[in-house]
């Protein structure tokens, strides 16, 4: 029943948003909903997670790749150690970022802990999102260090098997990102909602004209 009800919301998307289709990381997405909430309730939420919260902008290549530049420079801050590491091994923020912001981290943690990445996020907006990265790399440094390549990149996608909830957020509170930075990826949130914004105005006013177009036009036959 479960699995069939999470076919039926992502569907639903696909047909009411075809321009958009399916996005990596929805189906984690759109089950976590289904967790708390029945299934016409989870498929609102997906949609104003995607098209009316700061999180939609955020799927687009040019806003990913913002974000991982921002997230660059906070390791380097941060951590620098595991940044200098990572760096040595051509080991980028896009490897691993891109699946754990993509699906809110519900590919690769445990339930419990999912639900509390996602209390933070919702509540303080993308800054958790970096926040819980960070925390998570300096919980795994150590392991991180004495891996190469290879042993980090498996390390990076079983993060769920090295985790554990109190040292995590204990991990994610001992970071601390300058206010200067949060302004920063605020106002480029912001930035990108009202471009999004002014863009679905055009189309629908382009839409309309379309519209008045092909009424004039049957009116003159």
């Amino acid at each position: 029943i479960f699995l069939k009800s999470l076919l039926n919301i992502l569907e639903t998307y696909m047909v009411f948003k075809p321009d958009t289709g399916y996005i990596q990381g929805m189906s984690y997405i759109g089950a976590m909903l289904l967790l708390h909430l029945d299934e016409f309730r989870s498929f609102v939420c997906l949609v104003s997670l995607f098209h009316y919260h700061s999180f939609g902008p955020f799927l687009r290549t040019f806003q990913m790749q913002w974000h991982f530049s921002f997230f660059e420079d906070l390791l380097r801050t941060q951590l620098p150690d595991i940044h200098s590491h990572l760096k040595q091994l051509n080991i980028s923020p896009d490897v691993y970022l891109t699946d754990w912001f993509l699906s809110l981290f519900s590919k690769y943690l445990t339930l419990n802990l999912a639900r509390r990445v996602w209390d933070g996020f919702l509540f303080q907006g993308e800054i958790f999102l970096h926040l819980t990265a960070l925390g998570i790399l300096n919980l795994l440094s150590k392991k991180l260090k004495a891996e190469e390549v290879d042993g980090c990149y498996y390390l990076l996608s079983h993060i769920f098997l090295d985790i554990d909830e109190i040292l995590l957020f204990d991990s994610i509170a001992s970071v601390t990102i300058p206010n200067e930075k949060i302004y920063e990826l605020q106002l480029f949130c912001e930035q990108q909602m009202e471009s999004e914004k002014n863009e679905k105005n055009n189309i629908e006013k382009i839409t309309s004209l379309d519209s008045d177009c092909e009424e004039f036009g049957s009116a003159l036959e």
